[in-house]
């Protein structure tokens, strides 16, 4: 019974903090409720605004070591657009149009388009997850599949680190690769996207556990050029990925920041946003952390 009062009492008095709760399902705020006698303190990243439509075409116009994407894909007629999956926040919905866009104007219609979901070792994207990422237009639109890392993967070389590099078939098969993916940070490569969409993203169980157990193992949060990254940026080049859009989101899982371009230029340039807009303070002494993942 005082227990009870005393929780009653804490409930009246309690302070109030908002995170963001729910990526992809219910998308709202979450208050969270602590004792009055707290001392609480909100430790947001700096974050940034969102681009709009207009910073998403700059960057398909300026692309970052190499031309631009509709250059590329002039005289190709078979792409492969790899998209990450829900448990990443890229919003595919409004970078894979700008892609669409950038094939249509070299001639190639989004009937011709091979979406590959790079899911690595986590399950299959389901409809209504596709609908999520990218939307009913898009699905209409384009052709889907699901990368399956125990099959239908092709060895086609070893990293120095000796990491056998066996990747999605029906990605070797296209003439025009491309990787859609995020910049957040990543305990194994640093920061995520770039050209871990392909080593694990689209490779095979083996390819993925040598990576796993072995570079990415070592790994450290916020270090761009870990063992990871560079083995990943090897494989990449093993598998001729063609371009690479990368954004880097807000708090709110808006586009603070977007690069394309090459699969190693490109990824550096938007680390070097994500590091500015995910700074945050970090207060030392403190007795209890809680951390929003949204």
């Amino acid at each position: 019974w005082v227990r009870w009062l005393e929780r009653d009492t804490w409930k009246r008095a309690a302070q109030v903090a908002q995170i963001r709760f729910g990526a992809w399902s219910e998308d709202r705020d979450l208050a969270l409720e602590f004792p009055a006698a707290w001392r609480v303190a909100l430790c947001p990243p700096r974050d940034g605004p969102d681009v709009g439509l207009a910073g998403v075409r700059a960057a398909f116009e300026h692309p970052i070591g190499t031309p631009r994407l509709r250059e590329l894909a002039r005289g190709r007629r078979a792409p492969c657009i790899v998209i990450d999956d829900l448990t990443r926040p890229t919003p595919g919905r409004r970078l894979v149009p700008a892609v669409l866009d950038e094939l249509r104007h070299a001639g190639i219609e989004a009937r011709d388009v091979l979406l590959l979901a790079g899911v690595a070792n986590h399950r299959p994207m389901t409809r209504p997850d596709l609908e999520r990422k990218l939307g009913a237009e898009v699905l209409a639109a384009c052709r889907t599949s699901n990368h399956f890392s125990w099959d239908h993967c092709v060895r086609i070389g070893t990293t120095t680190r000796g990491t056998p590099v066996e990747i999605n078939a029906e990605f070797l098969g296209a003439d025009l690769r491309i990787l859609v993916g995020s910049i957040i940070p990543h305990a194994g490569t640093g920061f995520s996207g770039g050209s871990k969409l392909l080593l694990p993203g689209i490779a095979s169980i083996a390819s993925a556990e040598a990576f796993h157990r072995g570079a990415a193992a070592r790994g450290r949060y916020g270090v761009a050029l870990t063992e990871a990254r560079l083995e990943a940026d090897e494989a990449a080049r093993l598998a001729r990925v063609d371009f690479l859009v990368n954004s880097i989101p807000n708090s709110r899982m808006e586009i603070a920041g977007l690069v394309t371009g090459d699969v190693v230029a490109a990824h550096e340039g938007g680390v070097e946003i994500a590091r500015r807009v995910f700074a945050s303070p970090t207060p030392a002494g403190q007795d209890v952390a809680v951390l929003s993942l949204y």
